[in-house]
């Protein structure tokens, strides 16, 4: 059976200070000029504007760099990320990861339970059954969580669900 080919870094590895390099090097030409002159003509058209070149990734101020999770809501020890997701929406820094693992529903919620008192969390809304549980969270005006845990009848595996949200401070005015 043949592979798909070489993978591409892990996430760990990517420095998300590095600008990205261009998509297409060294293509010039009049296909490259028209594909340019196509762009510029849609957006003085009244059409969407050309996204920015260059985009400078800031992670939010929430998150633990180092380790790929919030400060403040740490993942499930010993649990398999199988996703993760970050970035701004819209006013808001976001960021998102589903893990799952093999311990009960009991280990899971006492974890959580401690994790979310220690961290200064307030439970605005919580369910806990033993299979499915759910925390709504609240810290301070501007930042909001939400635990869900769900079990997998098939595999008898958790699945937890942690979402993460603060509002993206406004822009200082420039000088």
């Amino acid at each position: 059976m043949a592979a798909c080919g070489s993978r591409g870094p892990a996430y760990k590895d990517i420095n998300t200070n590095q600008q990205a390099p261009p998509t297409n090097p060294g293509t010039e030409g009049p296909a490259a000029q028209g594909l340019a002159n196509n762009t510029n003509a849609a957006s003085q058209a009244g059409g969407p504007a050309a996204p920015p070149q260059s985009r400078t990734f800031r992670a939010p101020a929430f998150m633990d760099t180092a380790k790929g999770y919030p400060k403040d809501l740490p993942n499930y020890p010993q649990a398999t990320i199988i996703n993760v997701q970050y970035g701004p929406v819209e006013t808001s820094d976001t960021f998102s990861v589903a893990l799952q693992t093999h311990d009960a529903m009991e280990k899971i919620s006492a974890f959580y339970d401690r994790t979310i008192k220690g961290n200064g969390w307030t439970v605005a809304s919580r369910v806990v059954d033993p299979e499915f549980s759910e925390w709504i969270l609240k810290k301070a005006s501007d930042d909001e969580a939400k635990v869900t845990v769900r079990k997998d009848k098939q595999t008898a595996r958790f699945y937890i669900v942690v979402a993460r949200t603060s509002k993206q401070s406004p822009p200082k005015p420039q000088s």
